[in-house]
């Protein structure tokens, strides 16, 4: 069971840094997202307001441990243009698909760092 904390018209859950306003949660959903498909989970935490396909990849990828999904950030588009020649969010995530597969987050993770650290 999570901590969650009420604060006026939202909630916050700590272990994910995550805010959302109080008439959209449900609970129940957020306990059992480390239960669903990662594309249900990742439709799910989008369905909140103010959070995209970045945010909810960074949810599961730091939060669930989710290896599979890949939030892409200005360092790693940047990385694959520099490396691949690929600048399309859409392309880089086939390729992280086709290439990583079940460890693209992981694999994203130090793209960043590399890029982001100046050590590529």
């Amino acid at each position: 069971m999570l901590n969650v904390f009420k604060l006026e018209k939202f909630y916050y859950v700590p272990k994910y840094d995550l805010v959302i306003e109080a008439n959209d949660l449900d609970i129940e959903d957020i306990n059992n997202i480390s239960n669903m498909k990662t594309d249900d989970a990742l439709n799910y935490l989008m369905s909140f307001k103010g959070i995209g396909i970045k945010i909810a990849s960074c949810i599961l990828l730091f939060g669930y441990s989710r290896l599979d999904v890949y939030p892409i950030d200005t360092w790693v588009k940047k990385y694959m243009s520099d490396t691949y020649n690929i600048s399309d969010t859409k392309k880089i995530e086939e390729f992280a698909k086709e290439k990583y597969n079940e460890y693209s987050g992981l694999v994203i993770q130090y793209m960043f760092h590399s890029k982001r650290n100046k050590l590529h």
